[in-house]
């Protein structure tokens, strides 16, 4: 598998996870890239805040999400790509990310 990076676990809201002993939490690989993929759609698509739930929404969500994927270099290629609401204000992101020789399964929740 190629080196995806590391770094502090963050939760959904983007606050660092501590565990029981008081340790922050650490990402690394796959999880480390979801990570920074979804901060930056977080970033990105916060500007249709409240309108994520609208069909109409979805594809320009699509696009928006592979292209912020495809300028990750760690990120070879998009396969794909479908977003679609799950509660009020919040979306899934499914993308298959092609990363070396692996085709891996990011799911991002924002």
């Amino acid at each position: 598998m190629a080196d995806l990076g590391s770094g502090i676990s963050l939760d959904s809201t983007l606050d660092l996870v501590i565990d029981e002993t008081g340790d922050i939490g650490y990402e690394q690989g796959t999880s480390e890239l979801e990570k920074d993929l979804a901060f930056r759609m977080i970033r990105n698509l916060d500007r249709i805040r409240g309108f994520r739930n609208q069909p109409e929404y979805m594809k320009d969500v699509e696009i928006l999400a592979a292209r912020i994927a495809r300028a990750d270099d760690r990120v070879d290629d998009v396969v794909s790509v479908s977003a679609r609401p799950v509660e009020s204000d919040e979306m899934e992101i499914v993308m298959e990310l092609q990363v070396g020789d692996e085709t891996l399964e990011a799911v991002i929740q924002i």
